[in-house]
This record gives C-alpha cells, structure tokens and sequence, in this order.
C-alpha cells in the first residue's frame, strides 16, 4: 500500500469514528427532545414552539 492510499484510508476511517460519533449524538438529542419539548412559562400558561407541541393524553382501557 501505498503512502497515498494509507494516508486516505487513515483519513476515511477517522472520519468514518467522528460520523458515528454525530449520528449517535443527534440520534440522542432527538430523543431527548422528543420526549422532553422545549417549551417557556409565560403568565402561567406552557408555550410550545412550532413542530413540538406534546400530543393528547390518552386513557388506556383496563383489560379485566
């Protein structure tokens, strides 16, 4: 192998780890915000911004 080839394939694999490292960290923060919204208190009412706003609670049937 080369200089040139190793160098590149060096490069790739780096890039390849810090890849990885955006995917999972964004993967994340997406869960993170999906559960848990951003959201502001004004005069006693919950503001969500566009996008983020929590579904309705749902009441599950009790199976007997």
């Amino acid at each position: 192998m080369g200089y040139d080839l190793s160098f590149h394939a060096a490069q790739l694999l780096v890039l390849a780890g810090v890849g990885w490292r955006v995917v999972v960290a964004v993967n994340r923060l997406a869960g993170v915000l999906k559960d848990f919204p951003p959201h502001r208190h004004i005069n006693g009412s919950v503001v969500y911004p566009d996008g983020f706003v929590p579904t309705a609670v749902q009441k599950l049937k009790a199976e007997t």
